[in-house]
């Protein structure tokens, strides 16, 4: 199963729905739950669709816990980052510098 594929068509439909009005994002858990839906979409199976990782990578580098992990064998680890507008995430970002 390609995964990537799966990930990069989902977040494609993520943001047409966003730009439509159909999906309002109201933190990560939202935006996770809908990005999962439509990966098991996608393949029609939840086999190798890990919401919140209990096994394999649980770190890497400063990202701990991810949001999602992609795949039994080669991982695709996802973490979600979620701000209701831009100034909010520049703010944060420059509060982490």
């Amino acid at each position: 199963m390609n995964y990537m594929m799966a990930l990069e068509s989902t977040w494609s439909d993520l943001i047409e729905w966003t730009n439509n009005g159909l999906f309002v994002p109201v933190n990560e858990e939202s935006i996770q739950c809908h990005i999962y839906r439509g990966i098991v979409n996608h393949f029609q199976s939840a086999v190798g669709v890990f919401p919140k990782a209990t096994h394999g990578k649980l770190s890497d580098g400063d990202m701990n816990f991810p949001d999602l992990v992609l795949g039994d064998q080669k991982q695709i680890v996802v973490e979600i980052k979620f701000a209701r507008t831009i100034a909010a995430y520049l703010a944060h970002a420059k509060a982490m510098c």
